[in-house]
């Protein structure tokens, strides 16, 4: 029996392919540019010494609607992360973005200690997603996603959290962020459990902050959640349903993963997809999962949000 791995269920090989592609092709420039002094500018403005270039790269492969976009990438170089954390501490924009309309790529990152920071690849990883479901028709529910963001900037914890975790239950979010975690695990220790690899995500480690500032602050979320549109019920299911889904995402990815490194391919001679998945089942029932949250809160006489799940 033929056994494949459809693209709900795992990283999209021509998502990785074009995502190491260009990575490579700005690692290369960038090194030149550094080792010839070429091109490397200091910002009074910014106080930070960068190099950055654009140019059009191919996407056809991945996007035939496309063809090409304008990418354009900016490169802040630093002796050591005290000096990048610095920067940022003091302002610097690390955004980087993706505007399909416009076929225009941001990219931001950082070169530290002879190389390209690690967290660049993921990045380019996150946004070459976007141009991949785009292409394909997935669209963001836009006025949502837009007030999302802006509570995303607020200065108020309980709006910003509010804004980050709905924004983490986006599908096509959530679909980023397993490519960008497949990113990840390439740079990590091999040997570590998928719950290890987890927690050393920054997007991760974002939920669940969140979710512990709630245990606490909870009914401060509620007026924002509230002018999300939904009541406080509706916003724990989507939880619910989205923590199911983002950890089974992320433990296939963690399976490929531990297949790659140990050079297996996937192919109608070898052990299926499903098959393999047997040996994580005991990663289903994470204690720190957004699915708990819910199970805790959502109970009828209990949590922090009883009195708003009428």
């Amino acid at each position: 029996m033929k056994h494949t791995i459809n693209e709900e269920r795992s990283i999209s090989e021509i998502v990785t392919k074009t995502s190491d592609r260009l990575y490579n092709l700005i690692e290369d420039d960038v090194k030149k540019k550094i080792e010839q002094n070429d091109d490397v500018t200091f910002s009074d403005l910014s106080n930070a010494t960068y190099c950055t270039n654009t140019f059009e790269f191919p996407v056809s492969d991945i996007a035939p609607n496309v063809g090409t976009v304008k990418v354009e990438y900016y490169i802040y170089v630093c002796e050591d992360y005290d000096q990048y954390n610095q920067l940022v501490r003091q302002g610097l924009n690390i955004n980087s973005e993706f505007d399909y309309d416009s076929k225009y790529l941001r990219l931001v990152g950082a070169w530290i200690s002879k190389k390209l920071d690690n967290e660049f690849k993921s990045t380019v990883y996150h946004e070459i997603t976007h141009l991949f479901q785009y292409s394909k028709g997935i669209k963001k529910r836009k006025e949502l996603y837009d007030i999302c963001i802006e509570f995303s900037g607020s200065p108020i914890d309980a709006k910003r959290i509010v804004g980050r975790l709905t924004y983490y239950t986006f599908p096509h979010e959530q679909d980023a962020m397993v490519h960008q975690f497949y990113a990840d695990l390439m740079e990590m220790n091999p040997d570590k459990n998928f719950e290890e690899c987890l927690t050393e995500i920054s997007e991760y480690k974002n939920i669940i902050e969140g979710m512990n500032f709630l245990s606490e602050h909870g009914e401060e979320a509620v007026p924002y959640i509230y002018q999300l549109g939904m009541s406080v019920k509706q916003w724990l299911r989507i939880f619910h349903y989205a923590d199911r889904r983002i950890i089974n995402k992320m433990r296939n990815a963690y399976a490929k993963f531990r297949m790659d490194k140990s050079k297996r391919n996937i192919n109608e001679n070898t052990v299926s997809f499903d098959l393999y998945l047997e040996s994580l089942k005991h990663h289903k029932n994470l204690k720190h999962g957004l699915e708990s949250f819910y199970a805790e809160y959502s109970l009828p006489n209990e949590g922090l949000f009883t009195k708003y799940l009428d």
